[in-house]
């Protein structure tokens, strides 16, 4: 009994622009991380609220 391979194929869209790295906070849990982000706001990865440019 052979198994088969299923290939999926996934696109992934950059947009155009600068990324700038920089130091954000988040207003929610206050933690503080350096990113690499296009724009003033990322998405805290520890509690899901929202990061601004200190």
């Amino acid at each position: 009994m052979s198994k088969q391979r299923k290939e999926t194929e996934v696109n992934i869209i950059v947009p155009k622009g600068r990324f700038n790295s920089d130091w954000f906070k988040c207003l929610k849990c206050g933690r503080e991380v350096q990113m690499l982000v296009l724009g003033n706001h990322a998405t805290c990865s520890e509690c899901g609220g929202m990061m601004v440019r200190k």
